[in-house]
């Protein structure tokens, strides 16, 4: 059996009614993520050439591959196409900022943050200001080459 058909014999349960009535709301989220992604796709092709950024690849974070699996109905899919778009823009959004932190702020916070980027270990100590002036221009350098994220 194939990837994209298994799990068709069996459906999934029925949404409750509060579920129903809610799912407006979910698909109307996607008029501020589809603003916000206009917004960081504009803000990073206007800011990211003048500070001499590498631009982040929008198309490597929206993955939409969900919409061919057999087994999921016209809705089912509709919701995994949205949650698909919101989660890229989203890890778009952060990697977009990611970088402009780096560039303007590479200083880890004095409480640690739930869940930092990827480039947030690369940042000098919260008050270490000789680390930070040792590798604020490693890190801002860093930044000219796609993919790099400031370590040695």
């Amino acid at each position: 059996m194939s990837r994209m058909k298994a799990g068709a014999a069996r459906a999934p349960a029925r949404p409750s009614a509060l579920a129903v009535l809610a799912s407006p709301l979910a698909f109307a989220m996607l008029l501020p993520i589809a603003l916000l992604d206009a917004s960081v796709f504009v803000y990073q092709h206007v800011c990211f050439p003048a500070f001499r950024i590498a631009k982040v690849p929008r198309h490597r974070y929206l993955v939409f591959d969900r919409g061919r699996l057999t087994y999921l109905g016209f809705l089912r899919r509709a919701s995994a196409f949205c949650c698909s778009y919101a989660d890229g823009v989203l890890a778009y959004a952060r990697e977009v900022s990611a970088r402009t932190e780096q560039y303007f702020s590479p200083i880890k916070h004095m409480r640690h943050p739930e869940s930092p980027h990827s480039r947030y270990a690369y940042f000098a100590a919260f008050g270490n200001a000789a680390e930070y002036r040792r590798s604020a221009r490693r890190l801002r350098g860093a930044l000219r080459h796609p993919g790099h994220q400031g370590g040695e």
